[in-house]
């Protein structure tokens, strides 16, 4: 009778191993994947105030995300010639529901892009566009230079081609000194960020610093690249202190077929 006890009792134990994973209690950054990508999402915008309404498969409210999560789940939003480009992170209400503040310049339709940046990916897991969206306009930059707030900022990179890695350096000049001592910020997650977002507000990617070596005034980013097309290349970065944007339009280059 033990013996036959034994394999029942394991049995069980794998029984119950799966359900809470397939619930999504377990099963690390896979099972949430999982669980965001059988996600729909009903959203409301009231005034300044975007309200997110995440429902499983089953039409039932995600509640597995909690306030463990909420802090990685983002909100990216743009007009449509992306003159203004927004992103923050949500505020877990209860029920399924994330709401975030957005202050809009004008009264105009936007597109918006729920995200989860967990690790060093973004992962969509749903998008809208506001009554009269049409069709987003980004225009491509010359000018990689910029001047802003007594620093010079030079963006280089090589040829962007989609479904591939490219790496994007920032070289930053103090205006008046003939040499220019780094001054990011020692933790390496706020010397700056850099996201990727397509004219159609469909697709979104993201990417940390590389790990610095040396006190050089640059920051490198190794950037993957989606399918070619139009994109706002949309970077953040904090320098003495100071926070700053810097937003550029860029082309994906499409490759050729064979």
């Amino acid at each position: 009778m033990k013996r036959l006890m034994v394999p029942v009792v394991c049995l069980f134990l794998l029984l119950i191993v799966l359900i809470f994973y397939q619930k999504g209690f377990i099963g690390g950054q896979k099972n949430t994947m999982r669980t965001l990508e059988a996600t729909s999402a009903e959203w409301d915008v009231n005034g300044n105030t975007v309200t997110i309404r995440l429902k499983d498969k089953n039409g039932e409210a995600v509640t597995s995300l909690g306030e463990v999560d909420n802090k990685k789940l983002h909100v990216a939003a743009a007009n449509q010639d992306f003159s203004f480009f927004y992103l923050n992170n949500v505020t877990y209400s209860g029920k399924g529901i994330f709401k975030v503040t957005i202050p809009f310049k004008k009264q105009e339709p936007h597109a918006f892009i729920l995200y989860l940046h967990d690790e060093e990916k973004a992962y969509k897991i749903d998008n809208y566009k506001m009554d009269g969206w049409k069709e987003g306009t980004i225009k491509k930059d010359i000018a990689m230079t910029r001047d802003i707030d007594g620093l010079q900022v030079s963006l280089a990179s090589d040829v962007l081609f989609e479904h591939s890695s490219v790496t994007l350096t920032f070289m930053f000049q103090e205006k008046g000194k003939k040499e220019t001592k780094t001054k990011f910020h020692p933790l390496k997650e706020d010397e700056g960020m850099v996201y990727l977002v397509d004219a159609e507000m469909e697709t979104i990617a993201l990417a940390h610093p590389n790990e610095k070596t040396d006190e050089s005034p640059e920051l490198s980013f190794d950037v993957p690249l989606p399918n070619g097309g139009m994109y706002l290349l949309y970077s953040v970065f904090e320098w003495d202190g100071k926070e700053h944007e810097l937003p550029y339009g860029v082309e994906v280059i499409k490759k050729k077929k064979e």
